[in-house]
């Protein structure tokens, strides 16, 4: 999950527990990161 207005992004496992957090210091970290979006 990602959070644009703390720009926090994280992910947890099937029972709520956390597996990843992230929060860069820079509001146009995401930008600049190769990857293809998924919208389901």
């Amino acid at each position: 999950m990602w959070n644009p207005e703390t720009n926090e992004f994280g992910s947890y496992d099937n029972k709520g527990k956390t597996k990843t957090y992230f929060k860069p210091g820079r509001k146009d970290y995401f930008d600049d990161q190769k990857g293809v979006e998924i919208n389901e």
